[in-house]
């Protein structure tokens, strides 16, 4: 049997332990601390991914409310943005129409004056204006494109409408003496 270990062993080719030196090179640089000036890349530690899996297994039902409420912030965001992609260069007051159309819809009238100004005014449609004029005492009397005109006695009052998104119109009231 020691012939063959003998044997063997003459066969194999010399070792030097280089794999070793370099393993000893590799651990050295490690520990060296880095030049001035040199940009150093921090990689995440393992053990903070850890403990957020850990706390994401712990509360469940809290990650799909906040996977839930992002998807549905994001939806409601995109069709606000549809509904009034068009409207936004065409008038100067966007934000005191936008709070004209929320007030309107919360009280739940068919039209409202934007920011208190009687001369502007925030509807859905040309005859949901009439009882508007209607509740000051203006009759309905001709309707040319988006021009309606109203009278009372020996006055006349022109609204001229303009659509501010695909659900809203704006109407301008000039009363004519």
């Amino acid at each position: 049997m020691t012939t063959l270990e003998n044997q063997d062993a003459a066969e194999q080719p010399p070792t030097d332990h280089s794999a070793s030196r370099q393993t000893e090179v590799v651990e050295t640089a490690a520990n060296k601390p880095l030049p001035m000036g040199s940009q150093l890349v921090r990689q995440p530690s393992t053990s903070s991914w850890r403990r957020l899996r850990r706390s994401a297994a712990r509360h469940p039902r809290l990650i799909q409310f906040g996977i839930l409420g992002a998807i549905a912030t994001g939806t409601a965001g995109f069709l606000l943005y549809s509904l009034f992609k068009g409207a936004w260069s065409a008038n100067q007051n966007n934000l005191a129409i936008l709070q004209s159309i929320s007030r309107m819809e919360l009280s739940g009238k068919s039209a409202i004056a934007i920011h208190n100004n009687p001369q502007k005014v925030i509807t859905h449609t040309f005859t949901s204006l009439e009882p508007y004029v209607a509740a000051d005492g203006w009759e309905w009397r001709n309707r040319f494109g988006s021009t309606i005109t109203y009278q009372k006695q020996d006055r006349w009052l022109i609204a001229s409408c303009t659509p501010y998104s695909p659900l809203y119109l704006v109407c301008d009231l000039n009363e004519v003496p």
